[in-house]
Order: C-alpha cells, then sequence, then structure tokens
C-alpha cells in the first residue's frame, strides 16, 4: 500500500507526511504543493469503489455537509494507473478508543440527519441489491466445514428468502461503514466523521444496527452506550427491517473472517448471532 501511495503522491505532486489513525483502508496526511494540509487515500480495486461510484458518494457527502454535517470536504478524486484515490481536507481530532454516552448521543443525532438526505434510488434498487448479497453468500459454503459458521450462514439465508425489498427507505445517505473506527473526536466533540467513499443511497437504519452490533460485541462499549444504541435502534427499526440487513452484515463480515482475517472469526460469529435474532 505504501509503494502505491507514494507512487499516486509523487504523480500528483504530493508530500506523503505519515500515515494516519482510523479507517479501514488507510490514509495519509499529505503537503500539497501550496503547503496545505490535506488527507489522500488509496483505494482498493473493489467494483462498489469504481471511480463513477466514489463520485457519487462524494456527492452525497455535499448534500450533508450543507445540512451542517462534520464530514470532509473532498478536494479531488480521481484515478492515477488504474488506482482511484482520494484527495480530502485535513480535520484535526483523533480516533477514539470506545464510545462515550455523551459521544454516542451525538453519533445518533448525526445518524437521524441522513433520512431522506438523498435523491431516492429507483424502485427500491438498494433493498434488492442488499438481498442479493445475502444470498451470494451461499457461495462461502466451499469455504468451510465449520459448523458455526455455516449455521450463521444457514440462518441468513433464511432470512434472505423471506425479505421483502419493499420495506426498506431508499432516500437516505448510508454510510456503510458507520462506528467509532471513522470518527475523530476533538474538544469532548465529534470533528468528523469520515471513511464515506462507500456512501450510497439507500437505507440508513443499516448504519444504525451496524454501530449497535459493534459497539455490542466489538468495541465491549459500556452498558449504558450499548442501551442507547439499543433503543434507538428499537424505536425505529422493526424486525423485518432489521433482519435482512443484519443478514448482509453478518455475510459480509464471514467473508472477511474466512478470507481476510481468520483471527477474528471468534468476533464474526459474536456479533452474527446478534445480528441475526430478532430480538437483537
Amino acid at each position: 500500500m505504501t509503494e502505491r501511495v507514494n507512487h499516486i503522491a509523487d504523480s500528483l505532486d504530493l508530500q506523503v507526511v505519515e500515515q494516519l489513525a482510523g479507517g479501514y483502508f488507510g490514509a495519509f496526511h499529505i503537503h500539497t504543493t501550496a503547503g496545505a494540509c490535506a488527507v489522500l487515500k488509496v483505494l482498493p480495486a473493489w467494483p462498489e469503489l469504481a471511480l463513477d461510484k466514489v463520485q457519487c458518494a462524494v456527492g452525497l457527502v455535499a448534500l450533508l455537509r450543507e445540512r451542517g454535517y462534520p464530514a470532509p470536504r473532498y478536494l479531488d478524486v480521481g484515478v492515477v494507473d488504474a488506482d482511484v484515490y482520494t484527495v480530502q481536507e485535513f480535520l484535526s481530532g483523533s480516533v477514539p478508543d470506545r464510545l462515550t454516552p455523551t459521544t454516542a448521543s451525538e453519533l445518533v443525532r448525526l445518524w437521524r440527519t441522513h433520512e431522506g438526505a438523498a435523491p431516492p434510488v429507483a424502485d427500491n434498487q438498494w433493498g434488492r441489491a442488499l438481498i442479493a448479497r445475502v444470498q451470494r453468500g451461499e457461495e462461502l459454503r466451499s469455504a468451510t466445514n465449520d459448523p458455526q459458521v455455516l449455521a450463521v450462514l444457514d440462518r441468513a439465508l433464511e432470512v434472505a428468502a423471506a425479505a421483502d425489498p419493499e420495506v426498506f427507505r431508499v432516500g437516505d445517505i448510508v454510510h456503510g461503514d458507520f462506528h467509532l473506527g471513522n470518527l475523530l473526536v476533538r474538544d469532548g466533540g465529534i470533528a468528523a466523521v469520515f471513511d464515506w467513499e462507500g456512501a450510497r443511497a439507500g437505507d440508513s437504519r443499516a448504519d444504525l444496527l451496524r454501530m449497535y452490533a459493534v459497539a455490542a460485541t466489538w468495541e465491549r462499549a459500556d452498558s449504558e452506550v450499548v442501551a442507547l444504541l439499543r433503543k434507538e435502534l428499537d424505536d425505529t427499526t422493526p424486525p423485518d427491517v432489521r433482519l435482512p440487513i443484519g443478514a448482509e452484515i453478518a455475510v459480509e463480515h464471514l467473508r472477511y473472517g474466512l478470507f481476510a482475517r481468520p483471527s477474528e472469526m471468534g468476533w464474526v460469529l459474536r456479533e452474527a448471532r446478534v445480528l441475526l435474532s430478532a430480538a437483537g
């Protein structure tokens, strides 16, 4: 990754200063030719992070910023030697180790502004695509004979078979990886939510469920934070919405555990049991 970043930075006449904390793909503090601080990200070559999709995501972030949302401003999006990159403004702050009740409350308030912020997807394309992603989990059977993994996969596919794509909202902005690892905090408040390259129009309750599941199973957040997020989930997200979204996240993370991080499969299974329970 560092070699790719340095190559792209040289191509754009940018100076790499250091790698920054947070974010899944890695972000790098850079200086522009004018001496300004910025952030460079080089994205993996995944279809969902193709240039046109990232450009769409950047447009959605601009809509949130118009509402006063603390998200970084994108300065450039482009391609160098088939690698998609973004350059965004540098914002000061630190990635928190865990959610506090105050930060969790502020994050929920920000999450509520995602609703209705995007142009709606026609014919509930988002819901249909979500169900299809769960169904593609069938291919994971050939990668494991672990009965716990197969039980989660069976449950996810059962949920997908019963799901109704018409129950999902279509005009929200969905971050896609909404949790504390993509936050900057400063002076006791949220300075920014970052890592928006995978953002799409759809049903933002997917972000709330992901945030709750991560807090309950990965962060080991305190009981007040988990209860706060759970109440918001219960108030906004009925089981017929929650379960298919949970199935999609569970299959995504099974894939991650099987092919990228087998050492984290224990957490993946623990999270999946939360995601695939109607009671949560």
